[in-house]
């Protein structure tokens, strides 16, 4: 009989592998990232790659690319006000706004989020998916 911490330790490792797996097995792109200035994310799901053009790594921490560079810029400020408005009455959220893929492509998402307060700092975990597919467009670079 194994004892009680070799037991504890597997169970801990089976669900952390199985968390990851659920994860990146969504359809769309989980992430967590932080409520300041640069968005910046702790976390994305391999899915990112798929619905935005960029790896995990272009977008995670001194990103390449910061989250906020992706947004529309035409829905930035209503991006803004739906999340504010969320982490101030403590409730999910669920936004429909464009960002512009790697490609240059226009791209509807539909974000669902809740903000999580902690000592200090506020972070946002939530998932991205595609929400109109056949919208896209390809934005002028002039």
């Amino acid at each position: 009989m194994k004892n009680m911490s070799e037991t504890t330790r597997h169970v801990r490792a089976m669900t952390d592998f199985d968390l990851t797996t659920l994860v990146h097995t969504l359809p769309g792109m989980a992430y967590r990232c932080q409520w300041n200035r640069s968005w910046a994310m702790e976390f994305v799901s391999l899915g990112c790659q798929a619905l935005t053009g960029y790896s995990c790594e272009e977008l995670v921490g001194d990103a390449t690319e910061p989250w906020h560079s992706l947004v529309h810029p035409e829905d930035m400020e209503n991006v803004l006000d739906g999340i504010r408005a969320a982490i101030t009455d403590e409730k999910p959220y669920q936004l429909a706004y464009r960002i512009v893929t790697r490609e240059g492509l226009e791209r509807w998402i539909q974000e669902d989020g809740r903000s999580v307060s902690m000592p200090g700092r506020t972070d946002l975990p939530g998932r991205l998916r595609l929400r109109y597919h056949r919208s896209q467009t390809r934005l002028s670079t002039n």
